[in-house]
């Protein structure tokens, strides 16, 4: 991996955690969401997902050395976590 490349992984690695801990944080200390709990699994669930299809997509139309590589693999796991987290800080904004 290139300097630029470890930047981003390092830049990504920050914001996988912080969303990880303030969406998953957030969900635990609901009490009530709608009706029922099934709420709560969709919204823990929901981000998983995004992230299958991300590496499903990836492994069918990524060039071959990002498919064959396990640091582009972690690289971007950790920018798609990433991206789930400035995604959900902008809706905030947008309300």
């Amino acid at each position: 991996m290139d300097a630029d490349e470890v930047l981003a992984f390092i830049v990504s690695a920050v914001g996988a955690v912080a969303f990880v801990v303030i969406w998953y944080g957030k969900l635990a200390r609901v009490t009530k969401l709608g009706s029922g709990g099934w709420v709560r699994v969709w919204l823990g669930v929901t981000p998983v997902g995004c992230l299958i299809g991300l590496q499903w997509f990836r492994l069918r139309y990524a060039a071959r050395e990002v498919r064959e590589q396990g640091e582009y693999d972690a690289l971007f796991w950790l920018g798609g976590i990433a991206w789930l987290y400035l995604t959900t800080w902008f809706l905030g904004l947008r309300g």
